[in-house]
């Protein structure tokens, strides 16, 4: 299973992911697994144009890992993860057993 974490702040204001985990074998086997690719899509998108932007505080990628912190958040930052979203979104709709979303409030 794929769990995401989606962290956000006391006014609704996004200041992290973390997303873990594996899809099962039946989309493919590990390198080609298809939900895992579209997955990693999204939050390695998110996070790279985060950086680009300068605002990625605290980051640890590993395999089946990624964790970012935002540095400061603003109407850009909450527009770049609400676009985000709306693809992680869309593959739970499709996907409901194997992705979980969680929000959490730092």
């Amino acid at each position: 299973m794929i769990i995401i974490e989606i962290k956000k702040d006391k006014k609704r204001n996004y200041t992290g992911l973390i997303s873990q985990g594996h899809a099962p074998n039946s989309f493919g086997k590990k390198g080609n697994n298809i939900l895992c690719a579209a997955v990693s899509v999204l939050v390695q998108t998110l996070f790279l144009h985060l950086k680009i932007m300068s605002n990625v505080s605290r980051e640890t990628i590993r395999e089946g890992f990624l964790e970012l912190e935002v540095s400061k958040t603003n109407k850009e930052t909450n527009f770049s993860f609400a676009v985000i979203m709306t693809g992680i979104h869309n593959l739970i709709k499709q996907h409901p057993e194997e992705i979980q979303l969680v929000e959490s409030n730092t």
